[in-house]
């Protein structure tokens, strides 16, 4: 176990915007500083014991003794706001959950009522609630309503204040543990409205020539570390002080204001950083700062969400990280992790096929527009370029989940979350389980590997315990073992797993209230703003002002109600029950779907196999993915003798009971085979009224997910089949192409 010349895994944690969603990242962080933490304070104990030669156990054998240290917490938005309040969380020890001022010793799912929770948590997950209201009543509260062209914010952004200034510690003691660098930088992505004016030089343009070419660079970032550290970088650090400590609050509040939603903020950098800053871009990217700021100013600009341009600061995070690693530890490995809730992932075996695109009318192209200039601000190719030496260094942590809703702060465009706290839960909770999986089964190296970038001479013991499998469940793959390069001290004791969240919508009461504060915000801000309107349509044409003016009360009302009717209208469709469960499809259709539907026999045959176990296996339609589910031991993997040839799973018995063999692995259905079956056609919805399914009557290309028998969600479409087996256990759905080809009426 002995460790000559010890070298760390220095660590990058990049996190992404997110919204309320936030909340995910924060359990993610959350779940990762504590096993970071428990780990730590296992290693000091062992450290005493063999300093003062006592025995070690056998389970103390287990623990190895190399390092991890977090050097860069990155982000933009909410992934920003996090960095900044895990940052603070070090000068007050709020960092980590703790019961009794202890950390937790078992697995657990989120803090109880009789733990004390992280900063990271109050934050994200408490936010504006308590015994006054909730946090979403709060941003409907109507105080800082004004004309709307005076408004800063179409949310009332009072209650943000309150949580970033209740995040600020009473006192700077930056006391940071040993895995978290005294010298942390904390980097926040943000949005310069004003720009910064970059000179362009040319060689055909000697200096004297005032004629120059100017850009803007609006993308920025702010840069802050609470124990000063040269770095050869282009953006300054600003030491957090007693004096400055609010600086960071601001910081945060900047990027994460989302962009109409919630206030800008007045960004003030310092003339001395400001000067800095021009002079490090001259050197290091020989572009000049065309600005001249007057005599004892500083620098003052407006700032807005830094995930408008730069939603993945990645670039900048791996460039701090190797300026570290060059100046300051050559030695040591640098990671780095991204926590993204919204990533854009797809199936890497799958490639987009050519589409010819059509001529776009004006408001076609419009919306391409606005989606190009969005899609291009997270491209950021210099970023990619230069992470390209880190390719299989970099890991993303992303939300994984089974059942239903992988995040419920997701809808809205992350607005959810704010609508009530159990979401926020929800998210938090997924984030935990997430970070879990992550370090247990996915963050890892080879044992030569490990060995060498920690210089750490692990035993076998250790190995063995830690290790895992990159290929498991893979059928006739060898094995190819992985060492955790950060071990999860819980798996010492249990391999007890955080469960899985369980999404509840809004009730029906809860959205009514909702709605009813959000109509209240509409008509203050209208009837607010009305003068101006009147004002606007005199100057157009007095007859128009003047009917403004005597119509006021109706025009008023009209706009309010349009507003508000095309408000409820959305979160109707948002929130819609549209999770229905196995027992109510039991219930409500499996008497209908026998009375109405047919009675189909499967003519198809299938290539079948029997699973070691532990197989991801995704189903694939010709709507797209439909599931993904988990084989069990001695399960089988059925893929149809079809166009799709769609894989799913089957249960031995079942499959032994519907099929016949007849060659090698083709297997072909008997009589077992059959179902009961109805097409989910506007007729045949409207005509025998199956309760639940009009929405997809009213808006076919808006699916309903209802809960297949194997406990995942299947997208329910108009003109899908509603199925059930001759034993009338389960109803689940088959796509309209598949049960066309694959079944024929009895």
């Amino acid at each position: 176990m002995a460790t000559d010349n010890p070298k760390a895994i220095r660590l990058g944690i990049c996190m992404a915007g997110a919204v309320s969603a936030g909340a995910y990242t924060a359990g993610v962080v959350d779940y990762l500083i504590e096993t970071l933490e428990r780990w730590q304070q296992k290693k000091e104990q062992i450290q005493r014991k063999l300093n003062q030669g006592e025995a070690l156990t056998e389970m103390e054998k287990l623990v190895p003794l190399h390092n991890v240290v977090i050097e860069v917490l990155s982000g933009a938005s909410a992934g920003g706001m996090t960095a900044a309040v895990l940052a603070y969380s070090f000068n007050d020890g709020s960092y980590y959950t703790k019961k009794n001022n202890d950390i937790i010793a078992r697995n657990y799912n989120i803090p109880d009522a009789l733990d004390t929770p992280t900063k990271l948590y109050d934050v994200w997950v408490n936010m504006a609630d308590d015994e006054k209201g909730s946090t979403f009543k709060k941003l409907m509260n109507t105080d800082d309503v004004m004309p709307l062209n005076n408004m800063k914010s179409l949310l009332n952004s009072a209650p943000i204040d309150r949580i970033a200034e209740k995040a600020i510690p009473r006192n700077i003691q930056f006391n940071p543990p040993k895995y978290v660098s005294e010298y942390v930088s904390v980097l926040l992505s943000i949005t310069n409205l004003e720009g910064i004016p970059i000179d362009i030089r040319f060689s055909n343009i000697d200096s004297n020539n005032p004629t120059c070419n100017v850009l803007k660079m609006h993308s920025g970032f702010l840069h802050y570390q609470f124990k000063g550290q040269s770095l050869f970088i282009d953006y300054p650090a600003e030491i957090i002080t007693e004096a400055t400590k609010g600086h960071l609050a601001v910081a945060a509040k900047a990027t994460g204001a989302f962009p109409f939603g919630l206030s800008n903020r007045k960004i003030v950098v310092n003339r001395m950083f400001f000067e800095d800053f021009k002079n490090r871009l001259k050197l290091h990217s020989n572009m000049n700062v065309n600005l001249k700021l007057p005599e004892d100013k500083n620098y003052v600009f407006n700032a807005v969400d830094g995930g408008a341009i730069n939603n993945e600061p990645i670039g900048t995070t791996m460039r701090i990280l190797d300026c570290k690693k060059k100046e300051y530890h050559p030695d040591d490995e640098n990671y780095m992790i991204l926590i993204d809730p919204f990533p854009t992932v797809t199936n890497a075996a799958k490639r987009d096929e050519y589409c010819e695109p059509k001529e776009y009318t004006l408001l076609e192209q419009a919306k391409k527009i606005v989606k190009a200039f969005r899609n291009q601000s997270m491209f950021k190719q210099e970023d990619l370029l230069n992470g390209l030496e880190m390719e299989h260094k970099r890991y993303l942590i992303y939300p994984i989940k089974r059942k239903f809703y992988f995040l419920a702060c997701g809808l809205i465009e992350g607005f959810s979350g704010f609508f009530k706290k159990e979401f926020r839960e929800h998210d938090y909770q997924l984030g935990r389980k997430n970070c879990q999986a992550f370090l247990r089964f996915y963050f890892g190296e080879s044992l030569e590997k490990y060995r060498q970038i920690t210089n750490y001479n692990i035993t076998e013991e250790q190995f063995i315990k830690w290790r895992y499998n990159i290929n498991y469940g893979k059928a006739d793959v060898p094995e190819l073992w992985r060492m955790p390069l950060i071990p999860d001290l819980l798996r010492l004791n249990s391999e007890d797993e955080i469960e899985t969240p369980q999404y509840n919508g809004l009730t029906s009461t809860e959205l009514a209230t909702a709605n009813k504060l959000i109509k209240k915000r509409i008509e203050k801000v209208v009837n607010a703003s009305y003068p101006a309107i009147q004002k606007a349509g005199k100057s157009i044409n007095i007859v128009v002002g003047w009917l403004l003016k005597f119509f006021s009360r109706y025009m008023r009302k009209k706009i309010s109600s349009t507003l508000y009717d095309k408000s409820a209208s959305y979160l109707s469709d948002t929130f819609y029950p549209q999770t229905l469960k196995q027992e109510d499809l039991l219930l409500f259709f499996i008497q209908k779907i026998q009375a109405k539907g047919r009675l189909y026999q499967k003519t198809k045959g299938v290539w079948a196999r029997i699973s070691a176990g532990g197989e991801q296996i995704v189903s694939w339609t010709s709507d797209g993915r439909e599931t993904s589910n988990i084989t069990s031991v001695g399960d089988y993997v059925l893929q149809n003798d079809t166009k799709i040839k769609e894989e799913y799973i089957v249960k031995p018995d079942k499959f032994q009971d519907r099929y016949i063999h007849e060659k090698e692995n083709y297997y072909v259905p008997n009589q077992k085979a059959r179902v009961y079956a109805i097409q989910l056609t506007a007729g045949n919805i409207a005509a025998f009224k199956l309760e639940g399914l009009q929405q997809l009557i009213d808006n076919p290309s808006n699916p309903i997910y209802i809960e297949a028998p194997w406990h995942e969600s299947q997208a329910l479409r108009l003109d899908d089949y509603l199925v059930i087996p001759l034993a009338k256990n389960e109803v689940y759905r088959i796509g309209q192409k598949e049960f066309v080809e694959t079944y024929k009426i009895v």
